[in-house]
């Protein structure tokens, strides 16, 4: 059966009307917020700048979950320059946010090569699941650039030096 423009005009009309009519009877939309920051857990154990710690133009996606474990949201977002991101829950979300079970995040793309992407768990309210790291960060990593390459060669000790004249130090006896 096809819908004519004008009923499909009228259909979300009346929709957006009684979203619009719940905020206008003395009731403040409550909305749920997702946010956080990414930052790079490596600057924070080597010797790096403060600066260089949050990770600025990183995609993040935010994903909740119901109580059957269905995805029930998702949105991607960016990074602002100190590396921080919110993610606003739409409506339809917000007004069952108590069926919501969990949310995580996870980074997409990260503007700094050396970044791996981790995913945060929030099964409970406030206490993230931190995985693992992929590998050490005091190992240090083989460069890219450069193939492996066999170890330098154990060079000769140097000869002694020959003994110089120096002039006495004026003073010492």
């Amino acid at each position: 059966m096809k819908m004519s423009w004008f009923s499909l005009v009228l259909l979300l009309l009346s929709l957006t009307i009684n979203n619009l009519s719940e905020a206008g009877h003395g009731h403040k939309l409550r909305s749920a917020v997702v946010s956080g920051t990414v930052y790079c857990d490596i600057c924070f154990q080597q010797d790096f700048s403060k600066a260089h710690h949050f990770i600025s133009g990183a995609s993040v996606a935010v994903e909740c979950k119901d109580g059957e474990s269905r995805p029930s949201f998702r949105q991607v977002a960016k990074t602002n320059e100190q590396g921080e991101f919110k993610v606003r829950l739409p409506f339809s979300v917000t007004k069952h946010v108590k069926k919501i079970k969990g949310c995580s995040v996870k980074l997409v793309r990260s503007s700094k090569e050396y970044n791996t992407p981790h995913t945060l768990d929030f099964e409970q309210p406030n206490y993230p699941i931190f995985p693992p790291p992929l590998e050490d960060p005091a190992t240090p990593r083989p460069s890219p650039l450069l193939p492996n390459l066999p170890p330098l060669p154990q060079l000769p000790p140097l000869p002694p030096l020959p003994g110089l004249p120096f002039p006495p130090i004026p003073g010492r006896n």
